[in-house]
C-alpha cells in the first residue's frame, strides 16, 4: 500500500515495543523517516536497529523535554509531517476494567494532557 509517506519524517513516542513500535515499522516500510522514542535507552535503540528508525530516548511524561526532542529530531532528520503520541492508557492488569478512578486519570492525564 502506497500512504504517500515516501520521504516524509514521522515522530511516534513511546515506540520501543507493542502498537508504537508496529506503527513506527509500519511508517518505515512506507518509506517515512522514523523517529522513535522510550525512556529505556537500550529498548528503543534495539527497536530502532529492527525496524530502520532512529531512536531517541525521552519521557513523554517529562513535558519540559518535549520543545528539545522536537529540535533534534527536526536537526537530524528534518521537519516532523507525522506525530503518533503512542503513550499512556490503562495500567496493565489481568482486568482491563478493574481498576480504581484514579488509576484510569493518570492514564488518561498522561496520554491526554
Amino acid at each position: 500500500m502506497d500512504l504517500g509517506l515516501e520521504g516524509r519524517v514521522a515522530l511516534v513516542t513511546g515506540a520501543s515495543k507493542g502498537l508504537g513500535r508496529a506503527i513506527a515499522a509500519a511508517l518505515a516500510a512506507e518509506g517515512a523517516s522514523v523517529a522513535i522514542t522510550s525512556r529505556s535507552r537500550e529498548r528503543v535503540a534495539a527497536a530502532a536497529s529492527a525496524i530502520g528508525a532512529r531512536p531517541f530516548v525521552h519521557d513523554s511524561a517529562d513535558l519540559d523535554a518535549v520543545p528539545a526532542l522536537v529540535a533534534q529530531v527536526e536537526r537530524e532528520l528534518g521537519p516532523i509531517e507525522v506525530l503518533v503520541t503512542n503513550t499512556g492508557g490503562p495500567p496493565a492488569g489481568p482486568d482491563a476494567l478493574g481498576f480504581t478512578r484514579e488509576q484510569w486519570r493518570a492514564a488518561y492525564d498522561e496520554l491526554v494532557l
